[in-house]
């Protein structure tokens, strides 16, 4: 009977090849547009979307309950998935749990991806879940 071993990923590796492929291809056309059917490349680019996400909201002070992660399939299909928590995602890895889990939640993948977001949204600040704008009523 076969034995199952469990090797951890080492996303730092794979992000590292990842960008020498897109710099090869940059020196030859700026028309880049990574389409993978690998999940270890789409969790690499769900991580760092998250690390942009996480550094807004840690600049602004501002953390949402709500996660959401959006993709566009090649063939023009979106498709989005959201969580909300109890309270506010209140660490980057708690982000990085709940990106990964929704955008696994696609899995396996059948046509290939174009574009992938994160977004995270009803924030604390927030009665109603929308980030409110000041805007000035008065003309000069």
């Amino acid at each position: 009977m076969p034995d199952l071993i469990f090797v951890p990923p080492r996303f730092e590796v794979y992000r590292a090849v990842s960008r020498q492929n897109r710099e090869i291809f940059a020196a030859y056309t700026p028309l880049i547009e990574p389409l993978s059917l690998d999940g270890a490349y789409l969790d690499v680019t769900v991580i760092e979307m998250a690390d942009e996400v996480w550094a807004w909201c840690e600049k602004n002070q501002n953390f949402g309950a709500t996660v959401t992660v959006k993709i566009k399939y090649a063939d023009f299909r979106i498709v989005t998935r959201s969580r909300t928590e109890s309270r506010v995602v209140a660490t980057r890895d708690r982000l990085h749990e709940i990106s990964l889990s929704l955008v696994r939640s696609f899995y396996p993948f059948t046509t290939g991806i174009r574009l992938v977001g994160v977004a995270v949204s009803k924030f604390a600040s927030d009665t109603d879940g929308r980030l409110d704008l000041a805007l000035d009523t008065e003309r000069s």
